[in-house]
């Protein structure tokens, strides 16, 4: 560059200084994208306190029928599958996109969410994060606003 301003016209608008705007601008990128981790984070850690408060509704001893009804999450016998629920990541899957996983450890966790020949299906991690949507978009949200909140730390802008 030759030091001078840069300047570029875009319909009857002038523009200067846009060496300042794409630094601001790219800062600004990078600031939201690294508050999406965080905030993919907060979603995922409240979907399996969500799931664990559901596994955690109805409870039946060892050996008795179970009073859940196929569609409904299945009854407590020990809590191992509460306990089982777990977050892994987030992983940033490319550049501001992350993803995060909640789910049970324990093998009979999948065959209770999703039914087998054996047992009908008892969701309750499924539908919790559907239930949750709004509760996601709002965590990914404030955490943006908050960023877009400090935009007079982008000059350029």
């Amino acid at each position: 560059m030759s030091g001078e301003p840069v300047e570029a016209k875009l319909g009857g608008v002038v523009l200067h200084n846009l060496d300042a705007f794409d630094e601001s601008f790219d800062a600004l990128t990078a600031a939201l994208a690294a508050a999406t981790g965080p905030a993919t984070a907060r979603a995922a850690h409240l979907i399996e306190g969500r799931v664990k408060r559901k596994l955690k509704k109805k409870a039946h001893k060892k050996g008795t029928p179970t009073p859940s009804e196929p569609g409904e999450p299945p009854a407590t016998v020990t809590g191992t599958l509460a306990r089982s629920e777990k977050v892994d990541g987030p992983e940033e899957i490319g550049f501001g996109h992350y993803v995060a996983a909640v789910g049970p450890t324990v093998v009979y966790g999948r065959a209770q969410e999703l039914g087998d020949e054996h047992l009908p299906a008892r969701p309750s991690l499924l539908n919790t994060a559907e239930e949750s949507e709004k509760d996601v978009s709002r965590i990914a949200s404030e955490a943006w606003r908050a960023v877009l909140n400090e935009m007079d730390r982008w000059p350029g802008i």
